[in-house]
């Protein structure tokens, strides 16, 4: 993945998948946005980057890239086994849906995002 984005803005890039309960996997912010829940581990060294760990009670589970990255890659599948492994979510089953996009807040002038590339492979 490769993004384009503004400054002086309120949003974030992220993967969305869910399995079947929703985890994000935070890989940009901007502006003090946040993922809700209450952070649970901070730090923790998974497929090749370093998270903090977010848990909303009935929501996501958010893995949240302690510095931004504006292009990389990230094996969604060690992610997602890792939760499973810590017990954020159920071993078993299959991924129902991968996104990834942008979250854009507030309002105002006009800006730009960009995704410049994109691929999800098996």
């Amino acid at each position: 993945w490769s993004i384009s984005t503004p400054s002086g803005t309120y949003w974030d890039a992220s993967f969305d998948c869910w399995v079947p309960r929703e985890v994000m996997v935070w890989v940009a912010y901007s502006g003090g946005v946040g993922p809700s829940g209450s952070k649970v581990l901070s730090n923790q060294s998974i497929a090749g980057s370093t998270w903090n760990v977010y848990v909303a009670s009935g929501g996501p589970v958010s893995f949240l890239r302690t510095s931004n990255a504006g292009s990389g890659s990230v094996n969604l599948g060690t992610m997602i086994k890792w939760g499973a492994s810590k017990g954020y979510y159920s071993s078993g089953g299959n991924v129902g849906g991968v996104g990834i996009g942008f979250e854009i807040f507030g309002s105002g002038s006009s800006h730009t995002w960009k995704m410049n590339s994109c691929s999800i492979g098996t």
